[in-house]
């Protein structure tokens, strides 16, 4: 669902739509066609998609206009990815490396693309801080300030 409640997106036959709660007709939004449709996140101004698509654990990340339903990809090998609360950072998972997990943080635009850590888990914002569990069942949360480069448990 879209920040300002108007529109919503959904997956049909693999790939990205966009519907409006008015009922129009929904359109189309994924351009790269061929690619499975994995993932998408309104940014928080809700001006922009973050998609997801590919295999699973080697997709890439798109940003998406989703009134013109053009795209740009922005970074190869994501498994996953997220805004931050202020719109300006995503933060990804990526096995590009090896076989468990690490985590990023890139600008918006996929430049400057930073290591943060390993391991499998959960990752989300709160009040502005990147936030993740090492567990996929939330045992030791760890609580990242990006600006400070601090962590702490």
């Amino acid at each position: 669902m879209s920040p300002d409640g108007e529109h919503f997106t959904f997956k049909r036959h693999r790939v990205l739509h966009l519907g409006k709660l008015s009922g129009s007709t929904p359109k189309r939004l994924q351009t790269h066609t061929g690619e499975t449709f994995k993932s998408a996140r309104w940014s928080p101004d809700g001006k922009r998609l973050l998609s997801v698509v590919g295999p699973h654990d080697h997709g890439r990340a798109y940003i998406l206009d989703p009134l013109s339903g053009e795209g740009e990809m922005i970074q190869e090998d994501v498994s996953t990815a997220y805004w931050s609360s202020d719109g300006k950072r995503i933060v990804f998972a990526s096995f590009r490396e090896m076989a468990q997990a690490k985590f990023y943080v890139m600008n918006e635009d996929g430049t400057e693309v930073r290591y943060l850590t390993e391991g499998g888990g959960r990752v989300f914002w709160q009040d502005g801080r990147l936030v993740f569990s090492r567990e996929r069942v939330p045992s030791t949360i760890t609580q990242l300030t990006l600006s400070r480069k601090t962590a702490r448990n």
